[in-house]
C-alpha cells in the first residue's frame, strides 16, 4: 500500500514511537507577481458572507464555486457550504454567479446576495436520452474505466501558471489519558512531573497553515526542479504557550544535549522498541521561527505533495478507478458543465471495495470533471489491535473538481480528509543506553504504565484562483527566495486576508483559541 501522498502516513511502529513520546514529552500533539488578485491595500470592500445549499434537502453544498460576474474572481463554499466574498467597492452593482456541478447556475445580484445570505440551488439532473442517442444504455463500469485509459490525453503536462491558495490543517482529541509512573532514575521526571504532563496536555489541539502564491510548473525540466513558488501571504497558527510544558521541554532538552556520542534513548515497549532521534533545535532554526521566517523549499514540498492527490496515482485514494472490479457503479443520469454533457455515476462498495461516492464523466472525453468519495458505512483503512496497542483508519474523504482548458483539463479545487484513531494500553519505558562492545549498558530508565486514546485528523484544501500555460522561458526566469516570512497568529484573524480570494474557515477552526 503506498503511503506517499497520505496526511498521516505512520505505520503501526512509527505509531507507536509517537504516542510515547507524546506521553513523556508533549511533543507529537504540537511538536512575487500576481496574475489574478493585485494587492488588497489600495481597494475598499465590501464583505459578503453566506451559505449554499440543496434547495430540496436544505443540507449544505461543499465547494460550490462562487464568482463576481465583471472580474470573474471568486471563492468556494467550505465543508460546512459556507462562504465569505470580498466585492471591491467599485463593483457593488454587479452579480455573484453560484455554480455546483449537477445543479442550475443561480446568479443574483450582490444586494441581494447581502440582503439574502442563504442561496438555494436546484438539483440539474436529466435523463440521458434528452442529452445524447445512445443504442443501448451506457455501461457505468466501462465508462469508468475510461478515465485512466484517457488519462495522459485529458490531463497534459504543460508549463503552466497557477495562483493557488491552500490550507492545511490538524486536529488532535486525547478521548483517554491516564499514566501511572513505575521507576524513574532522572530526578528531573518523577511521579510529579508526570502528572503536571497529564494536566497540562490539551484535550483538543489545533493547528493550520493557509498559504496564498503562485505556483510554476515545468513539463520538461527534471522531477527534482520542475516547481518553484512565489509565496504572497502565509498564515499559521502558533503554538500555544504554557509555562509549565515549556520548562518540560527545557528540562528535556538539557538531557537530549548532555547525551553523547557515544550514548543514545530509546523508547520500549514490550518486544517493540525503537532509537530516539535527539537533535535539539540549533539557535538558528529558532533565531528563524522567532523572526516569522519559513524555508520557501519546505513549503514548495508541501504543496506538490499535497497537490498529487488530484493525479489519480495514489490507488488507496482512487481504489475505484484502479481497481474497478471491487465497486458497483451504476449511471444515475447526466447533465451539463457549460458546453460539456456529463455522465453522473454513483458507486458503492463489493468484493474488497471500501469507498462510496459520486463521479462526473465527461460524455466525449471521458475526462473526470468531479468526484466526491469516502469510506462507505461500516467500512474503514487499516484496521490493528494487538497487545494493547490499537491504530485504525477511520475517516476518508475526498473531493476534486477540474475546469476544462484549451488544450485539456487542470485542477480548480481539491480537498482531502484522513483520520485515525490510535492508543496504546503498556508499560512504556524511555532507556539511556552506553554503547559497549557486546551489549550497550542501560545508565537512566523512565517507565511508567500508559492509557492512551487519541483521535487525529488532517485535512488539505487547494483552491486554483487563476491559471495558464506559459513558456519555458518564463518558467526559467522566475527566481525563487530561499526564506519568506510567516505571519504567526493565536487564532484565526481575517483581517489577514481582507481583499483575497480564501476559503472559509470551518466554525472550530475560527472560534479555537
Amino acid at each position: 500500500m503506498s503511503y506517499i501522498y497520505k496526511l498521516s502516513p505512520l505505520n503501526l511502529h512509527q505509531k507507536v514511537g509517537l504516542i510515547c513520546a507524546m506521553l513523556l514529552f508533549n511533543f507529537a500533539l504540537f511538536y512575487s507577481p500576481s496574475y489574478a488578485q493585485n494587492s488588497a491595500a489600495d481597494q475598499t470592500y465590501i464583505e459578503i458572507r453566506g451559505m449554499v445549499r440543496d434547495a430540496k434537502a436544505g443540507s449544505p453544498l461543499p465547494y460550490a464555486n462562487i464568482y463576481l460576474s465583471a472580474s470573474g474572481s471568486g471563492t468556494v463554499s467550505n465543508e460546512e457550504g459556507r462562504f465569505q466574498i470580498d466585492v471591491p467597492e467599485k463593483f457593488v452593482d454587479d452579480s455573484l454567479r453560484f455554480q455546483f456541478i449537477g445543479y442550475y447556475t443561480h446568479t443574483l445580484s450582490v444586494d441581494d446576495v447581502r440582503n439574502h445570505p442563504v442561496i438555494d440551488l436546484t438539483e440539474n439532473i436529466v435523463d440521458l436520452s434528452e442529452m445524447v442517442i445512445y443504442g443501448t444504455t451506457p455501461d457505468a463500469q466501462s465508462i469508468v474505466k475510461q478515465v485512466l485509459e484517457n488519462k495522459d490525453r485529458n490531463y497534459k503536462k504543460v508549463t503552466r501558471h497557477k495562483q493557488v491558495f491552500i490550507r492545511q490543517r490538524y486536529t488532535t482529541k486525547v478521548i483517554r489519558m491516564k499514566i501511572d509512573s513505575k521507576k524513574s532514575s532522572l530526578k528531573e521526571f518523577q511521579e510529579a512531573e508526570l502528572k503536571m504532563l497529564t494536566r497540562n496536555i490539551p484535550k483538543v489541539s489545533l493547528s493550520f497553515t493557509d498559504f496564498l502564491g503562485n505556483f510554476y510548473a515545468s513539463s520538461v525540466q527534471p522531477d527534482t526542479s520542475n516547481v518553484k513558488i512565489r509565496p504572497t501571504r502565509i498564515v499559521r497558527l502558533r503554538k500555544p504557550k504554557n509555562s509549565e510544558l515549556d520548562k518540560l521541554e527545557e528540562t528535556f532538552n538539557d538531557i537530549m544535549k548532555k547525551t553523547g556520542d557515544d550514548a543514545y534513548w530509546k523508547v520500549r515497549t514490550g518486544i517493540l522498541s525503537k532509537k530516539i532521534d535527539v537533535t535539539v533545535p540549533d539557535s538558528t532554526a529558532r533565531d528563524s521561527f522567532k523572526a516569522g521566517k519559513a524555508r520557501v523549499a519546505h513549503y514548495r514540498w508541501r504543496m506538490q505533495n499535497s497537490m498529487k492527490f488530484a493525479s489519480f496515482e495514489n490507488e488507496e485514494y482512487w481504489d475505484f478507478l484502479h481497481n474497478t472490479g471491487r465497486y458497483n457503479y451504476s449511471v444515475l443520469g447526466g447533465t451539463r458543465i457549460g458546453n460539456e454533457e456529463v455522465f453522473i455515476i454513483g458507486f458503492t462498495p463489493a468484493w474488497r471495495g471500501l469507498l462510496m461516492g459520486k463521479l462526473y464523466i465527461s460524455t466525449t472525453s471521458y475526462a473526470l470533471l468531479r468526484a466526491d468519495f469516502g469510506y462507505a458505512p461500516s467500512k474503514s483503512g487499516t484496521d490493528i489491535s494487538l497487545l494493547g496497542i490499537s491504530y485504525n483508519e477511520n475517516l476518508l474523504e475526498g473531493s476534486v473538481i477540474f475546469q476544462k482548458m484549451d488544450y485539456g483539463y487542470e485542477l480548480k479545487y481539491m480537498s482531502l480528509r484522513t483520520g485515525d484513531e490510535g492508543g496504546i494500553d503498556r508499560t512504556v519505558s524511555f532507556l539511556k543506553k552506553r554503547n559497549r562492545f557486546l551489549f550497550d549498558k542501560t545508565e537512566d530508565e523512565v517507565k511508567f504504565a500508559v492509557d492512551v486514546v487519541t483521535q487525529s485528523e488532517s485535512s488539505v484544501e487547494v483552491m486554483v484562483l487563476d491559471q495558464s500555460p506559459v513558456s519555458e522561458a518564463v518558467f526559467n526566469s522566475i527566481t525563487e527566495r530561499k526564506f519568506m516570512d510567516v505571519h504567526y497568529v493565536d487564532q484565526f484573524d481575517e483581517t489577514l486576508w481582507k481583499g483575497y480570494s480564501i476559503i472559509q474557515p470551518i466554525e472550530t477552526m475560527r472560534t479555537f483559541r
